[in-house]
This record gives C-alpha cells, sequence and structure tokens, in this order.
C-alpha cells in the first residue's frame, strides 16, 4: 500500500501522520508541501515506523523543517530499521532544492513522477532497473 500527498500549506502534519499508524500495510509514504506553515511532526514520524513495520519508502518534503532536523530524524531511522528494513529509503528535507541522489529508480518513477511501470517498460526502457 503507498500512500502520496502532494498539497501546499497541510499545516501540522501530526493527525495526518497518526491516521497513517492505522494503516499497517504502508509500504510508501510520500508527504509534499514545501510551501508549509509548520515544520514536520519528527516524534509523529518516528511513531508512523513503529507502527507500520513494512514501511520501506518514506519521503517528506515540509518547509520549514530545519535541515539539521532533516538529517538527523533521517539518521536515526535508518539506524533503527536498516537492518530489519533492506530496502529502506528515507528522504526528509525541507525543499525540492535538496539532493535525491539516494532514490532508488522505481521509487522516483513511482512516487515522485507518478507515472506507471507500464508506461516506462513500454516507453523508456533505458530507465528500467532489470
Amino acid at each position: 500500500m503507498l500512500y502520496r500527498l502532494e498539497q501546499n500549506n497541510i499545516g501540522l502534519c501530526t493527525k495526518l501522520l497518526l491516521s497513517l499508524t492505522h494503516c499497517p500495510k504502508l509500504q510508501r509514504c510520500l508527504i509534499w508541501s514545501e510551501t508549509n506553515s509548520e515544520p514536520l511532526d519528527l516524534p509523529g514520524v518516528q511513531t508512523l515506523f513503529k507502527s507500520c513495520v513494512h514501511l520501506v519508502f518514506f519521503h517528506a518534503v515540509i518547509g520549514p523543517t530545519t535541515k539539521g532536523d532533516c538529517a538527523k530524524l533521517r539518521k536515526s531511522l535508518e539506524q533503527e530499521y536498516k537492518s530489519s528494513r533492506p530496502a529502506l529509503n528515507v528522504i526528509i528535507a525541507n525543499t525540492i532544492n535538496e539532493d535525491f541522489a539516494p532514490f532508488k529508480s522505481i521509487h522516483y518513477r513511482q512516487m515522485i513522477c507518478d507515472s506507471s511501470q507500464v508506461c516506462d517498460i513500454l516507453d523508456f526502457p533505458q530507465f528500467c532497473d532489470y
């Protein structure tokens, strides 16, 4: 199961993250609100990871979150969950201009570009992972 939200000015993400904790099959999550009034709810993200044991892709771009908080949370999540979730891919940033090199191409195509695998396989084979 995946969840994708691109919405500017969503405000405080606490209730959204709490709601997502009730989705135990959640595997991939993208929350994008570059122009937002509130920073990312860091404890809420940690709770989400504890509740959703299949979550291997988490990408959040929330404007007012500091670069330091982004880096600290990402490092903490990777240290705690990478051994039990080898495919873990965490990007937490405050702007789109951040370096997104760690993306696996399949995640980039499906979650960020919102393209289907059929389109990529038939029309853009140079981007396929196989």
